[in-house]
């Protein structure tokens, strides 16, 4: 089980070797050991789903001067037949020199869906709303193409009406057509997916800086979230 948190600098002093890593800490129910922690300026990680689709996915500190920090627990039911261990924000605190403390991240809410390298990013549309390359993480000059899967029209429309998809920052989508546009300048494009009734979904394009990425590795990481048995 991995916890994910995003957290100041100052805890570059920790160290990943403790003699407290491996021992349980038992409560009523579960035993919990932290196997080890390790601190990363950005985690990337990819996922392939049943049709054997390779995704790969970023997660970066939300402000500069901050890292992450992945805490690896071992969890263990030796008391009841069974048990619901629900992981969400208040699952767990980490807490720095400064008594500052700090919660897992909602993975969900902060992950990026990777295209850096590519040069085309895919967004799924379906019933008006952008299901696959939600949050995309792009390069400058990469053309992100938004296709539409439904039986109706469909439409994105950007909160600065700069970004020249169509009048105003709108464009329409005719039923199984695509959009394309070409993101050249490095920042956030806020944007909301829609059909023909309300609600509205946002999504959103990050442009990184125009920069050659490191060598971070990739790796296999499992993320949950929720409540599980």
């Amino acid at each position: 089980m991995a916890f994910l948190f995003g957290v100041l600098a100052a805890l570059a002093a920790c160290t990943s070797d403790s003699a407290t890593f491996g021992q349980y800490f038992q409560g009523r129910t579960l035993h919990v050991s932290v196997v080890s922690l390790e601190q990363v300026p950005e985690l990337r990680y990819s996922t392939i789903d049943p049709n054997q689709v390779v995704r790969q996915w970023s997660l970066s500190p939300s402000t500069p001067g901050n890292e992450l920090v992945l805490a690896r627990l071992k969890v263990e039911n030796h008391t009841a037949v069974s048990a619901i261990i629900n992981i969400d924000r208040s699952a767990a605190e980490l807490r720095d020199f400064s008594n500052s403390s700090y919660r897992p991240l909602t993975v969900s809410q902060t992950v990026w869906q990777d295209f850096r390298g590519e040069s085309e990013a895919l967004v799924r549309m379906d019933l008006g709303q952008c299901f696959d390359g939600t949050r995309a993480l792009i390069d400058p000059g990469t053309t992100v193409r938004w296709q539409s899967e439904a039986e109706m029209d469909q439409y994105v429309a950007f909160g600065d009406a700069a970004v020249g998809v169509g009048p105003g920052g709108r464009a329409e989508l005719a039923p199984g057509t695509s959009l394309s546009h070409t993101f050249s300048q490095p920042g956030n494009y806020s944007y909301v997916c829609g059909g023909g009734t309300p609600p509205e979904f946002p999504a959103e394009v990050r442009v990184a800086p125009g920069e050659e990425p490191d060598d971070a590795a990739v790796r296999s990481v499992q993320f949950l979230e929720g409540s599980f048995e």
